[in-house]
């Protein structure tokens, strides 16, 4: 039996190791190939972190291809999408989760049918209205969308108000609390794993975003990281390392961010299903 115990974890410790080596596999080219010269790319068979490392192929990007400007106003974008969903979307769900009634669940369950709804759909009487307000080649279609709340967010905070006991309010309403004074100081506390899987969850989606600058913004100083990348492709097409230098720059701080927070990440996903 325990040679069969010896022999099972082995054999999944294989595969997880497998399926590791696959999912870093493209990582890890992306490295290498930023830290070689010229025409070094497309070599057969590849070679990988063969000295002499060119650190300056990042650099260069970094300032020659105005890549530094672009990550600065993807933070900027992104992180007013984080503020932006994280107070609403815990607002609103925190009134879900204690206001239990018929007219929250109808508004509940509406906010949900959001989700099935394709946003390609949307995207031209989204783009006909905010250029009847004025609002092209800004931020604003980007950003204040997320002041009204997100339909995952608002499902994920419900979800983790919902789980924690109602004894919890009701005696923070007898100690002469206001409802809004328990939501900040007891609820908001309790609910930092859920908080933190929305703030990597939208910041994955907003760092990535292609879709909305691609539409709204045409000045090239207000470019994002995604947009700027595909015009450094056309600027850079014969610098295979000078692009990937570019990508592994944008893909830096998402890496960074999950492992910083992974732990909480996980905790908030496993929270967000105990109680319906």
């Amino acid at each position: 039996m325990n040679k069969n115990k010896i022999l099972g974890k082995t054999f999944s410790m294989l595969l997880i190791a497998i399926g590791a080596i696959i999912m870093l596999f493209p990582f890890i080219w992306c490295l290498s190939t930023a830290l070689q010269g010229p025409g070094r790319a497309y070599l057969t068979p590849p070679e990988f972190f063969k000295p002499p490392y060119r650190f300056d192929n990042f650099i260069k990007v970094w300032i020659e291809g105005s890549l530094g400007d672009y990550f600065l106003n993807s933070v900027f974008v992104t992180a007013m999408c984080i503020l932006g969903s994280v107070l609403v979307d815990s607002m609103v769900g925190y009134g879900l989760a204690r206001y239990d009634n018929k007219l929250m669940s109808f508004l509940f369950i509406m906010t949900l049918s959001t989700l099935y709804v394709p946003a390609n759909i949307l995207a031209v009487p989204q783009y006909v209205m905010w250029q009847k307000l004025g609002g092209l080649d800004t931020y604003l279609p980007i950003i204040l969308p997320k002041f009204f709340g997100t339909a995952l967010g608002i499902f994920l905070m419900r979800q983790c108000f919902k789980a924690m006991p109602k004894q919890l309010y009701e005696a923070a309403i007898i100690d002469g609390l206001h409802p809004l004074k328990v939501f900040y100081k007891i609820y908001l506390p309790l609910a930092k794993p859920m908080l933190m899987t929305l703030v990597i969850n939208m910041f994955m989606s907003e760092w990535n975003n292609t879709f909305g600058p691609l539409i709204y913004i045409t000045d090239k100083a207000k470019y994002t990281l995604t947009i700027g990348i595909l015009y450094l492709r056309g600027q850079y097409m014969q610098n295979m390392e000078l692009l990937m230098a570019s990508a592994f720059i944008s893909v830096l701080p998402l890496v960074t961010l999950y492992l910083l927070a992974q732990k909480y990440f996980v905790e908030g996903m496993v929270s967000s299903g105990i109680k319906g």
